[in-house]
């Protein structure tokens, strides 16, 4: 491969490019086009012109940024194009020729390798010269290309030798020379408050104000989605990226930070809106395919769901998570038949890719058909797999788990606690506080307390060193919320905020205290992310409903969770089958619940 620039998107470029694209990519998905613009290469004899190099290739990017079937992005390697799928490549060589400045600028069509446009532009050997020629060669590639208006286009130097790299101070400085040059220099503002919102350096608020100032329409959704994301309000964060994609509907990677934020919202017909959005721009991305799939079973939406993933597969025949994925979203629709057979499929793929996981989430599914004794043969092949392929010394724990799981719930307490001397490290650690949380859960606070001590002992990740803590911490004596709090303060006091509110919020629900734990636990629930949220809808779900709240503790329980997708479930009682109680289904509640009912159901 060429080590020379990329070009970017080039949907309104001219009419001889785009034909020559449209014909090469007839065979493979292409969405819209998209040319990379690689760095200027300095053909002078003379250094410093290399603020040239930096300068025109981020100037052609702010002038084709917002056009309407043509999208842009600036690469620094032609590999790296092609690594985000550009269809062209722009290259740029500048030159002295009898005292002019000379621009020569091609384009490589991505699939062909075959040069599609070839021009050069004389200017005079000056930024003023310079700027002429790439306000040219912008409108050339797409006729609409706004022009780069610099009152003082000495501004340039600065600018461009800011963009070539440095640490951040000196960026900076350079950055704010430029501007007291040319006060108005859109390109530089946007520079400049991108790198202070990426080091979160004072003043970025204030930029921002005085850049608004001169910033036409495009500008200022730029400007407003930075301040946005400076802010971290993401209800403000939505709003900008909504109308940034209004304005620049190209621009793939806007849609997919506002449907990112759209799902961490669950606003999932938005989302599913977005990453739609996406895929049209980018028929290649087999991780908006899978996204769109989950985000339109979230908006009950079965068939464009199944759909989306189909293409997924499509994209990634070999991959298994395309099936995996398939899977749970009819897990969550309740076409239990139908998850089973794509999770054992992915299974059949590469038993490896989950460490044998789909098979248990295809017991899980068979057990949701009310066939136990199947469900029983599927969970006995997945102990066998890990006992045999991964030697898993763990076995014991997950055999006790499925049997918890399934309301064998006095056996598996006495399997696991006959297993735990066997075990050492992490799965000692893993053991230890699962049998803690059982002991909590019968009433014993106590023996809770004496297990997870020797858990958080054994446990020789961060990981698990924080659930071990979480078991200590809500088996301690009941006690008034403002106790709770201020034990949490100290136990958690080096942990992050949400694992702190998370274990506080469910011990004050196991206490008896649900309606002071709402406020905490919604913060939790909305911190947290959907398809991975069973214990945090649970918990808050239990709290609404011991409230009083019933109706908005229904709108928690669509879909429904699979209980055990991991190595950690520990927890996992909390969600099932309190799940089916809640849901109307008590008689299956009672089967599953079997022969130990806990103190929180």
């Amino acid at each position: 491969m060429s080590s020379r620039r990329t070009l970017g998107p080039l949907g309104v470029a001219v009419v001889g490019l785009l034909l020559a694209l449209v014909a090469c990519h007839r065979s493979a998905p292409r969405g819209i086009e998209s040319i990379a613009v690689l760095p200027f290469d300095n053909l002078t004899p003379d250094r410093d012109y290399d603020w040239l190099s930096a300068a025109g290739q981020n100037l052609l990017d702010y002038q084709l940024f917002g056009q309407k079937n043509l999208a842009c992005f600036t690469a620094p390697t032609v590999n790296e194009a092609a690594a985000k799928h550009a269809t062209a490549y722009l290259y740029t060589r500048f030159r002295l020729d009898a005292g002019k400045l000379v621009l020569d600028a091609a384009v490589e069509n991505a699939g062909s390798h075959r040069i599609t446009m070839h021009r050069s532009f004389r200017a005079d050997a000056s930024p003023e010269g310079a700027l002429a020629a790439i306000n040219q060669l912008a409108r050339f590639i797409a006729p609409g290309a706004r022009r780069v208006p610099v009152g003082t286009p000495a501004a340039l130097v600065p600018y461009g030798t800011a963009l070539l790299g440095g640490d951040a101070a000196t960026q900076a400085g350079l950055l704010r020379d430029a501007l007291a040059l040319a006060p108005d220099f859109m390109p530089a503002w946007l520079a400049r408050i991108t790198l202070n919102v990426e080091s979160h350096a004072p003043g970025a608020f204030d930029d921002i104000a005085i850049a608004s100032h001169s910033a036409d329409l495009l500008d200022g959704a730029r400007l407003r989605v930075l301040s946005a994301a400076l802010s971290g309000n993401a209800a403000a964060q939505i709003a900008a990226l909504s109308e940034l994609t209004r304005l620049a509907p190209a621009q793939s990677s806007a849609w997919t930070s506002l449907a990112q934020l759209q799902v961490n919202a669950r606003r999932f017909p938005a989302a599913a809106a977005s990453w739609a959005a996406v895929t049209r721009l980018e028929p290649w991305n087999s991780t908006a395919w899978n996204q769109l799939g989950y985000c339109r079973a979230w908006a009950h939406d079965g068939n464009g769901a199944t759909s989306a993933l189909a293409e997924y597969a499509r994209l990634e025949p070999e991959n298994p998570n395309p099936l995996d994925s398939l899977g749970e979203v009819q897990f969550f629709l309740g076409r239990y038949h139908d998850a089973e057979a794509s999770f054992l499929l992915a299974q059949q793929k590469d038993p490896a890719f989950f460490d044998g996981i789909d098979q248990i989430k295809a017991a899980e599914a068979r057990l949701m058909t009310g066939d136990h004794d199947g469900a029983d043969k599927l969970f006995a092949q997945f102990v066998e797999w890990r006992r045999n392929t991964l030697h898993d010394p763990a076995v014991p724990l997950w055999k006790a788990r499925w049997q918890f799981l399934t309301g064998r719930r006095r056996e598996a307490m006495a399997a696991l606690a006959s297993a735990l001397a066997q075990l050492n490290g992490d799965d000692r650690a893993s053991a230890e506080a699962q049998y803690a949380f059982w002991l909590l859960a019968t009433g014993d606070r106590a023996g809770a307390r004496t297990h997870a001590q020797t858990a958080l002992r054994a446990a020789q990740t961060p990981g698990l060193r924080g659930v071990a803590l979480a078991c200590g911490f809500i088996a301690m004596p009941p006690a008034t919320v403002g106790e709770w709090a201020t034990r949490a303060n100290s136990i958690f006091g080096t942990q992050p905020e949400k694992f702190r509110e998370a274990a506080l919020g469910y011990a004050l629900v196991l206490d008896g205290h649900a309606a002071e734990a709402i406020a905490l636990l919604e913060r939790v629930y909305a911190a947290s992310t959907p398809g991975d949220d069973a214990e945090q809808r649970a918990m808050l779900a239990a709290a609404l409903f011991a409230a009083g709240r019933h109706d908005e503790a229904k709108k928690l329980l669509w879909p429904m969770p699979i209980p055990l997708t991991s190595d950690e479930s520990t927890f996992s009682a909390l969600v099932f089958p309190r799940w089916l109680a809640w849901s109307g289904d008590p008689a299956r509640f009672r089967q599953y619940s079997g022969d130990l009912r806990l103190v929180f159901e």
